[in-house]
């Protein structure tokens, strides 16, 4: 008997732990409904008081069942309700988005709509306290507005960002991820190889189109949404969201060219064959990070597609600013044009190499469920790198510098580490970002809800890097080789 008494709390309690540890994990893995959760916490605890009850000794093991027990199910709670990413895809891959036209039932969108925002509720900052007002009146609307024969992924996606869109938020949006998609056959050859860009659709003006359909973009900087609808347009998933379809006349200029195109469906090509037609429009072995030196005109040009902080950002760095100190250069130009962001990481890493002994970034809150963590700490110490470079620094920004491509411009200007050069980066310095990313369960949209609330350290700086020397993208490497070559 005693021996059975032995085997059962050696396996009560193994079972309660391993319990505990799954119903964790799968937390994180895979979408896990909250009754599960509290089923699994309930089971584990009733494992443990099994495991205590049928020891021998009756009174330890109760009282250390009772506070294993209880940090266990703290912990489960914690995961699942506080945790910004349990049951996100940031820990495993989201399928395919349902083609743009495809048809989800009725009760399906509806489920959707309503795990947006429950993701809403959990997740952004915004909805800790009250869920603001605009944007339960679009929740409403978006359920009410649902036909009963269902409505295409497209009409899903756009019903879903008329609730998001209410909250100014650029980081929190919904997207799809198509197995497929078609582009253009002539849009390379005309953006990259003439350097044209999309002024109307079917004779409006891109502006007049944007007004009347803003509640389909998440923005901050009115130019940022503007960029977004260029990429809708380049695509049959984009031009789907629209409400345009692939029947559709876009209008391409430059100072010095017009063209009109008139598409039909049959205009539209696969991506692969897009590449293979304009492979000498695109470098597919450009590395997200590249450097070259210029000794002659003394600057050095660092390209920066991405913020991407590994070990290929830190050893280009590195080797860059190793071989300037060899060759004298005292300019370095990062070039943040074409980037959408990524970790700030990559700002701090360049900052290292700039001698200063410390450096301000930003405050932030960040909401864990019904917590609230704050970090009101905006100066930190430099881990400095040698070769330190004394020299000057300029930035290079357009409306596409986006996240912590701002971040990257924000943090040299407001250090007076050097001066910026191009046009406003896409988002404000005050506002949200370090995202939770969602795949809504029967349409696979994919949806990024923002975790923080940011706020610049110097208050009185304004919501937005304005650049010391605004200028169109274009021009901008040009000019800022004109400044120091005076």
């Amino acid at each position: 008997m005693k021996k059975l008494r032995k085997i059962l709390t050696i396996c009560g309690a193994v079972f309660a732990v391993i319990s505990m540890f799954l119903t964790a994990a799968a937390t994180l893995l895979f979408y896990v409904p909250v009754q599960l959760m509290i089923a699994a916490a309930v089971l584990s605890v009733f494992s443990l008081a099994g495991a205590a009850v049928t020891s021998e000794k009756k009174k330890i093991p109760v009282i250390r069942s009772s506070v294993t027990a209880a940090l266990l199910c703290l912990g489960i709670v914690f995961g699942y309700f506080c945790n910004p990413y349990a049951n996100s895809v940031s820990l495993r891959s989201s399928g395919s988005t349902m083609n743009a036209k495809d048809i989800i039932s009725k009760e399906a969108a509806e489920a959707d709509i309503k795990e947006a925002f429950a993701h809403l509720k959990k997740v952004h900052p915004m909805f800790k306290d009250s869920v603001p007002q605009a944007a339960e009146s679009a929740y409403v609307n978006a359920l009410s507005s649902i036909p009963a024969d269902g409505l295409t992924c497209a009409e899903l996606r756009r019903s879903i960002e008329s609730i998001l869109s209410t909250l100014g938020d650029a980081h929190t949006s919904v997207g799809p991820c198509p197995a497929e998609e078609r582009y253009p056959v002539d849009y390379a050859e005309l953006v990259k190889g003439r350097s044209l860009r999309i002024t109307e659709i079917n004779g409006e003006p891109l502006q007049s189109f944007f007004d009347a359909h803003k509640e389909l973009f998440s923005y901050e900087a009115e130019s940022w949404a503007l960029e977004q609808l260029r990429s809708n347009l380049i695509s049959d998933t984009g031009l789907e969201y629209l409400g345009l379809g692939t029947d559709v006349t876009l209008t391409y200029e430059n100072e010095n060219e017009r063209v009109e195109r008139q598409y039909t469906d049959g205009d539209f090509i696969s991506y692969a064959e897009y590449m293979e037609r304009n492979a000498a429009y695109y470098d597919r072995n450009e590395n997200f990070v590249h450097y070259e030196l210029y000794p002659d005109e003394n600057y050095a040009l660092l390209t920066l597609n991405s913020c991407n902080y590994n070990n290929e950002y830190c050893e280009a760095l590195k080797n860059m600013f190793t071989e300037i100190s060899q060759k004298g250069i005292e300019h370095v130009i990062v070039d943040l044009r074409r980037n959408g962001g990524g970790s700030d990481q990559v700002a701090w890493e360049f900052i290292s190499y700039l001698g200063t002994d410390s450096f301000t970034t930003l405050t932030y809150e960040q909401r864990l469920g019904f917590l609230t963590l704050k970090s009101n700490t905006s100066e930190w110490k430099t881990d400095k790198r040698t070769p330190v470079f004394a020299g000057d620094v300029t930035i290079l920004t357009s409306t596409e510098s986006f996240s912590s491509a701002m971040l990257f411009a924000l943090y040299i200007k407001d250090n007076s580490l050097g001066t910026i050069v191009g046009e406003i980066p896409g988002n404000s310095a005050n506002g949200y970002g370090d995202i939770a990313t969602f795949s809504l369960k029967n349409s696979g949209l994919i949806m990024s809800v923002s975790t923080k609330k940011f706020s610049r350290a110097i208050a009185d700086a304004g919501d937005y890097v304005i650049p010391d020397t605004e200028c169109s993208k274009g021009d901008a490497l040009e000019i800022a080789v004109s400044l120091f070559s005076e």
